[in-house]
Formats: C-alpha cells, structure tokens, sequence
C-alpha cells in the first residue's frame, strides 16, 4: 500500500459492531447520512445490488473476518483500499469501513495487527450492548432454532432457558453468530474484554471509542455528538437528517412460536416469503412493543444471572474502568447481581 496513507489529513475509522447493536442503523441511517464520511462497506449499496463497494471490499471484509484461516490480501484488493482512500482524502472526508461480523473473531489480536496494516493511522470505534439483553436478542435472531446442529438435533427450536444453558456449557467453542458453530460461542464474543483489549494493544487507547448501545436508544442526540467528536467531525446529531431510523428490529416471543408452528406442520412452506407473513410479524412486533417490549418472555433463571455475572463481570469492570463508562447505570454484569436477587 502506499506510504503516503500514513499522511491522510483526516484518520481512517474501523466500525466493528458489535451484532445486534445497532449496526444496521448506523451503517444505513448514520454513516451513510453524515457528508464527510466517505463509507466503505456494509450498508453502501452498489450497482449489483450488493452491500459492497467492490468485488475487493467484500473479499477484504471476508479474509477480516475469518483472519484466523490467514490468506494474504492480494494487490489488487490493497490498491482498492488504496484508491478509496485517496478518493476519502480528495473530498476531505472520513473513510469509514463498517462490518459489525469483525468483532467475531476468533482470533482477535491478529486481527487487529491486520487491520493496522491496512490503516496505520486509524481509528476503532466499538458499540457495546448490556450483555443480558443481547443474549435475548441473539436468541431471538437464530439461537432458538438450531441451524446448523448435527442430526438428530438440527432444525429443532430451542427454548430460551436451554439457549443459554447451552451458551454457558460452550462457552470456550469458538465461532461465530453466522458461523457453522455459532450457537456454543455466544458468550466468548459478547466477553467485550477480550476483543477490546487486542485493539487497544495495536492502535493505542486513545485511538478506541467504546460507545453503548443503550445511549443510542434512550440519547440517540448524545450518543451521536461523541461519535462525531471522536470521528474529527464538526457536526452535531441535529446537524443530520436521520430521522427516527430503526432497522433489523428483534421479532416477539409470538413470533417464534408461529414460526414453529410453522415449521412442525408446514416445513416445505416459505412463509416468510409471503407478504401476510411480514404484515403478521409487524403486527407482533408492534404489539409487543406496546406491552411490557419485545424481550417480556425471555427471562433468565436465578442461576444464570449468577453464573452470567460471574463469567463476565471482570471484563466489564476492567472496560467501565478505562473508558468511564458508567455501565452500571445501565445494568451490565458487574458482580452485584447475587447480591440484589
């Protein structure tokens, strides 16, 4: 790549999730709305109708992604980069390169090191979800139905309490929330620490943003204004035409019960692909929304919120530390949980 990247008056950003945290909202209704950022991968619609800029952004994404399998990037991907980069530089824009699967890796420092070799000077931005919460939505998004298990166990629903039995047995699988394995690794990729500190070690604290989740839904105006400052951009959330954006919203309890149904008495049926299904679903969805949410039925057993707390409090506690985050104000694993039960 050419060295004169490491001059770019502005430092190129790296989005990389989390899953279920609000990706698909800021990649299609932020990013792609603010005007000094040039965008570089999910979410940029292209003339084939892919969520790719390029045939090369897609296949860098793919060897980041899966970094541990180690496939070197070839020219014509590093002049891809390269181009959108000075394109970046010409407009005075930020590039920002946006995938919410990077922080699945299996293999999380080496994935940094690669990272910093495509942008030595940029920066890292990490949104983070209460992990609680995210393990319903997880649940929700394909951990109730076992996809891709062996027989006799595969294409069987799941309830939630076996879900995250399951998750807590596996923890130390590797794999990914799309991955073949993905249903016994949900824990080692939502153990934030872990994936956070490799990034701190290559491109240095201050060149981290750690942002959550809950500020983008209860001070979306806030949540915005940091990200901008911390992306060198002069604007302000109400310098944007957003509006009230929400995508890849997590289904209701009903809904997997009628998928289910669905499933045991009309398995050769795709449903989902007839327009009553949808209009049923947002039905739902609405209607859960306006009683008690759409998480009311996923309930974790008292040992779970123990065990969840214990495996995963240490690491919390270590990045509420360095990034001030106040994560208690929003009820994350923090080690307090056997004490108010």
């Amino acid at each position: 790549m050419n060295k004169e990247n490491n001059e770019y008056r502005r430092k190129p950003v790296i989005h990389l999730g989390y899953g279920k945290s609000a990706s698909t909202s800021l990649q299609e209704c932020i990013f792609s709305n603010i005007p000094e950022v040039y965008f570089y991968g999910k979410g940029k619609v292209s003339k084939d109708n892919s969520k790719w800029l390029t045939p090369e952004g897609r296949s860098i994404t793919h060897k980041l992604v899966n970094v541990e399998t180690y496939s070197r990037f070839t020219d014509n991907e590093l002049n891809d980069i390269d181009r959108h980069l000075k394109n970046a530089e010409n407009s005075n824009s930020v590039f920002l390169f946006s995938n919410e699967q990077f922080s699945e890796s299996v293999a999380p420092l080496f994935q940094a090191q690669q990272m910093k070799s495509l942008f030595p000077t940029g920066k890292v931005m990490i949104v983070i979800r209460n992990q609680y919460d995210m393990l319903r939505s997880l649940y929700k998004f394909r951990g109730h139905f076992l996809e891709f298990s062996p027989m006799p166990y595969k294409g069987r629903y799941v309830s939630f309490k076996n879900f995250v039995d399951y998750a807590i047995s596996n923890m130390h699988d590797v794999g990914g929330h799309k991955g073949r394995d993905w249903h016994g690794d949900y824990l080692r990729i939502i153990n934030f620490s872990n994936y956070i500190d490799a990034y701190i070690d290559i491109f240095g604290k201050e060149n981290v943003g750690v942002f959550l989740f809950e500020d983008f839904i209860h001070d979306r105006d806030g949540f915005i204004d940091r990200m901008m400052r911390f992306m060198s951009i002069n604007l302000r959330s109400n310098d944007l035409n957003i509006g009230d954006c929400k995508k890849n919203i997590s289904v209701p309890s009903n809904y997997i019960k009628l998928k289910r149904i669905r499933h045991y008495f009309f398995r050769n049926v795709v449903f989902e692909k007839l327009p009553v299904f949808g209009l049923v679903r947002q039905l739902l969805i609405r209607f859960s929304s306006r009683n008690n949410g759409i998480h009311s039925k996923e309930k974790f057993t008292k040992e779970q919120l123990i065990e969840l707390d214990k495996i995963l409090a240490t690491g919390n506690n270590k990045i509420n530390k360095i990034f001030e985050l106040k994560l208690d104000k929003y009820n994350y694993p923090m080690g307090t949980v056997k004490s108010r039960l």
